[in-house]
């Protein structure tokens, strides 16, 4: 039976972080996680297509979102912080990109979305050498030591 230390092991694996240039701006952005995912599914439910279409940008947004032009956001991963300042800084993100304009939202979701084809490649080829060689453990992306 693996270790808890070797289950949350697993939780990094496979994260990306990767520099967009957008529209000008200097973008670092990176994966979430899957319990974060869930919240966001937790706090979009009941909500009308549109209303939960734009809520999953934002709220995507605001947890993905690394640096602006080499200047830290806001967010900082709930492992790293308590429960009730995370979620304040979430919220606050939230609120700032919510007021940005449309397209603005749009643009940098259409680059969270190759993020993820970028990750999900990079598994599913993770996948596939480990099937072709019997491992299951092998290197990978993994989340920077910092």
């Amino acid at each position: 039976m693996p270790t808890r230390n070797e289950l949350e092991q697993v939780i990094s694996f496979g994260y990306l972080e990767k520099d967009f240039d957008i529209t000008g701006f200097k973008v670092k952005m990176r994966t979430l996680t899957g319990d974060e995912l869930k919240k966001i599914a937790e706090e979009l439910s009941g909500l009308d297509d549109i209303a939960t279409f734009r809520g999953l940008q934002i709220k995507i947004l605001s947890r993905s979102l690394i640096a602006i032009n080499g200047k830290p956001i806001q967010y900082i991963p709930e492992n790293e912080q308590d429960p009730i300042t995370d979620m304040k800084r979430v919220r606050q993100n939230e609120e700032t990109i919510g007021q940005w304009q449309n397209i603005i939202i749009n643009v940098f979701y259409e680059k969270y979305k190759e993020l993820e084809v970028e990750q999900t490649d990079f598994l599913s080829q993770f996948s596939k050498q480990s099937k072709k060689t019997g491992q299951e453990k092998s290197g990978g992306w993994q989340k920077p030591q910092e």
